[in-house]
């Protein structure tokens, strides 16, 4: 990672989201999808989310750093993504209208 890059990012890590409070009130499947090695945002906050989202709420862990996480882990996301969306997209579709 550039160092632009790395000032950009950590930048962007003082900003405030709400994630957990809008987890708090999902009543649908959520898949977060993190790496340990994320020199940005600690996992233990992906842990947390998942934590957060309860029965609803799936951790994928993948490898990579902050940039590279999904290309380094691209077999790991894709296949996780489609056995995630395989489980509950085609069984409850009751939230979409």
């Amino acid at each position: 990672m550039t160092i632009a890059a790395t000032v950009s990012a950590r930048a962007a890590t003082r900003l405030q989201y709400a994630t957990a409070d809008y987890l708090r009130e999902v009543q649908w499947p959520v898949l977060i999808i993190h790496s340990p090695d994320d020199e940005i945002i600690p996992f233990r906050h992906g842990e947390k989310l998942a934590h957060i989202a309860g029965e609803c709420g799936e951790l994928l862990r993948i490898h990579g750093d902050h940039t590279s996480g999904f290309l380094v882990s691209s077999t790991t996301c894709t296949s996780g993504l489609r056995d995630f969306t395989g489980r509950h997209v085609e069984q409850d579709n009751s939230h979409i209208r």
